[in-house]
């Protein structure tokens, strides 16, 4: 079923603008075809085609859930490059993750700003996986402000690039759990940020039996782990 955005579902009853060109123009949309229409806050509404005029396709609604939350694995991350972190965001919104927490550690190059261009990425990547939730993006200051909230999560897993760190590749997880993903910047987190990570009490290191991988991958590969361990 076709996927399209819509930010205001409420009462729609056509689309216009650039998503009814698609929809007329690209994807040929024909008169009585279903749509999906997510609005990135949980609603998911099932639609049929009424009719097609130049600028506009008319809907009916049929059906309008609003989906649960699922709100269980947030990821914290030292900010990447740009370009990585557009990709870190596409990635965690495909998969399903429902916070992202990003902050500037030691090798961070640059900050973040909220703009259409992130905005798109969101859009394109709950279309593509039609998923009704937008992760919630929120800035922490730096690492001791991300260690304050720790005690908000059931397990908090770091994933480490090298095999120096004690890895507890061995933890069981249950789909009640609360999970926090810790992941770093390119270059990884300086000694004494690593230090904090892996003398507190509350984190599980993690090493996967991989090469060093780039933000975007980490994301995945972190993410798949923990939901293949869930019990």
């Amino acid at each position: 079923m076709r996927a399209i955005y819509h930010e205001n579902i409420e009462n729609l009853s056509y689309i216009e603008g650039e998503e009814a060109h698609h929809l007329a123009n690209v994807v040929r949309i024909k008169k009585g075809e279903e749509i999906l229409i997510l609005n990135g806050k949980g609603q998911r509404v099932r639609a049929k085609v009424s009719n097609i005029e130049k600028d506009r396709v008319y809907i009916e609604i049929f059906e309008s859930i609003l989906m649960e939350h699922p709100n269980r694995i947030h990821l914290a991350i030292g900010l990447p490059k740009k370009d990585a972190f557009e990709e870190v965001i596409r990635n965690a919104t495909e998969i399903g993750l429902s916070k992202i927490y990003y902050f500037k550690s030691q090798f961070s190059q640059q900050d973040f700003v909220f703009n259409d261009r992130i905005k798109r990425v969101l859009i394109s990547a709950s279309i593509q996986s039609n998923n009704p939730y937008f992760p919630a993006l929120e800035k922490l200051a730096d690492l001791n402000s991300l260690i304050s909230i720790f005690g908000q999560y059931n397990k908090i897993l770091y994933f480490c690039s090298h095999s120096k760190i004690p890895s507890k590749s061995d933890l069981n997880l249950n789909e009640r759990d609360k999970v926090l993903v810790i992941i770093g910047p390119e270059g990884g987190f300086s000694s004494p940020e690593e230090d904090q990570l892996i003398n507190n009490s509350l984190v599980n290191a993690i090493h996967l039996p991989s090469y060093i991988l780039r933000a975007q991958n980490a994301v995945v590969a972190s993410t798949a782990w923990i939901m293949g361990k869930l019990e």
